[in-house]
Parts: C-alpha cells; sequence; structure tokens
C-alpha cells in the first residue's frame, strides 16, 4: 500500500469493490473508497441495530482512498452522531488520518431554512410589538412637568396646593389625556419624517450636514405648529 501526496489516496493496485461488514465492535469496510465507491457505498451503509457507546469503523481493509472516501467517512460520522453514538476509525495511515481529522475540524453544518412568514403572521405580530415597544415616557413625562410648572405658578399666586389639585380634577376629563397621547403619537411621527426626509437630501460635505440639520429642526417646529393648530379645530369641531 502506497500513499501518494498529489491526491492524498491510499492506493494498492486491484480492482477490489468496497463492502460494508457488520464486526463485533462495530463497522468494518473493505475495498476501495473512491469517488467512483462512495456514492454506492453511501446509498448501502445502514447503522447497526445496537448503538450504545461508540461505534467503531475498522478500515484496515480498504485498499484504496480519496478525497470522496474521506468526505463519505465524515458524511458516516454525522449520521452515528445524529443517531446518539460516537463514532470512531480505525486502521487508516497516519497521512489518511490526518486529512480525515482535518475535515472532520473544517465540517460545518448548514443553517436551517428558515420558512417565510405569512403576511397576517407578521401583520399581527407587527402591530402586538407596536404596542409593546411605543412607550409614551416623554408624553408623560411632559405632562408632569406642565403640571408642575402650572402648580408653581399657581403656588406663588397664593393658592395652597390642595386646591389645585382639586381645581385640576374637576376640570380634567379623561379625553384630555387620551387627545394628549395622540397628538404626542403624531407629532413623533412629523419629526421623525421631517428629519428623514432632510436626511436623505444631505449633501457629502461637513457644511451640508449643518444646512440638513437646520432644515429638519425648523420643519419639524413648523409641522408641529401647523398639525397643532390642525388638532385644536378638530376637538373644538367634536366638543373635546
Amino acid at each position: 500500500m502506497t500513499i501518494t501526496a498529489a491526491n492524498h489516496r491510499v492506493q494498492k493496485v486491484d480492482n477490489e469493490q468496497p463492502l460494508w461488514e457488520v464486526s463485533p465492535g462495530g463497522l468494518r469496510v473493505c475495498g476501495r473508497l473512491a469517488h467512483d465507491t462512495a456514492g454506492d457505498l453511501w446509498r448501502s451503509f445502514s447503522l447497526p441495530v445496537a448503538l450504545d457507546g461508540t461505534v467503531v469503523l475498522d478500515a484496515s481493509r480498504v485498499t484504496e482512498c480519496d478525497s470522496a472516501g474521506l468526505a463519505l467517512l465524515v458524511m458516516i460520522n454525522g449520521r452515528v452522531l445524529a443517531a446518539g453514538a460516537r463514532f470512531a476509525v480505525s486502521g487508516l495511515p497516519p497521512e489518511t488520518m490526518a486529512l480525515y481529522e482535518s475535515m472532520l475540524l473544517g465540517r460545518v453544518e448548514a443553517p436551517a431554512r428558515k420558512l417565510p412568514t405569512p403576511f397576517f403572521e407578521s401583520v399581527g405580530r407587527f402591530v402586538a410589538n407596536s404596542f409593546n415597544e411605543a412607550l409614551a415616557l416623554l408624553a408623560l413625562f411632559a405632562i408632569v412637568a406642565g403640571l408642575t410648572g402650572g402648580f408653581v405658578v399657581i403656588y406663588s399666586l397664593g393658592y395652597s396646593f390642595e386646591a389645585y389639585v382639586s381645581h385640576v380634577m374637576q376640570f380634567s376629563r379623561p379625553h384630555d389625556l387620551y387627545g394628549t397621547l395622540i397628538k404626542a403619537l403624531v407629532f413623533g411621527a412629523l419629526v421623525g419624517g421631517v428629519g428623514c426626509h432632510c436626511g436623505l437630501q444631505t449633501g457629502r460635505s461637513a457644511d451640508a450636514v449643518g444646512r440638513s440639520t437646520t432644515n429638519a429642526v425648523v420643519s419639524a417646529i413648523v409641522a408641529v405648529a401647523i398639525a397643532d393648530g390642525l388638532f385644536a379645530v378638530v376637538f373644538y369641531c367634536l366638543g373635546i
């Protein structure tokens, strides 16, 4: 038996056909493990009945082994591991065993194919995540800051905290809070949309970035002021 470094093959001058044999310690393969026999060997391969411990493949009677034969051993190794057992190869020359071990180390499993998500499921998931992630903390903070500022003004005029809270509770309605949160949502969308629009039109220079920033701020303020006026008209017509 000789080893040629050009194609990493263990060769013997014969034409022996490969064959699987069940041995007491596991499996035995005889003959050629080459590109023209690996496919037939893989199709005829079957796991032993009892997969306890380690399945040892005796390759001492292999007369020829090329890269296709090594790939066959790697595939058998994966199949045995998937069945819950350990796999070991014995009887190969040191050079061929080194190539086999290097192929095992370089083996990368193909990623699982991700199935497409149905359209209605995607829409439902998006809506659910929107409710979970849309936390109007900034709007609530602005409401609390406005109430605190109002109390400071009222207190400076000589009124007590109890009188301020009483009048706030008397004149406030739930729809005031709902309207405020709706306005916060619309204002946020306007600011984000204006910022994206101006950002997409930005030039490549540093001066262009500054001009786009200024345009985004001014345009957002104007858009919010116009939207606030429209909300006031709508709320007045609805009697809110």
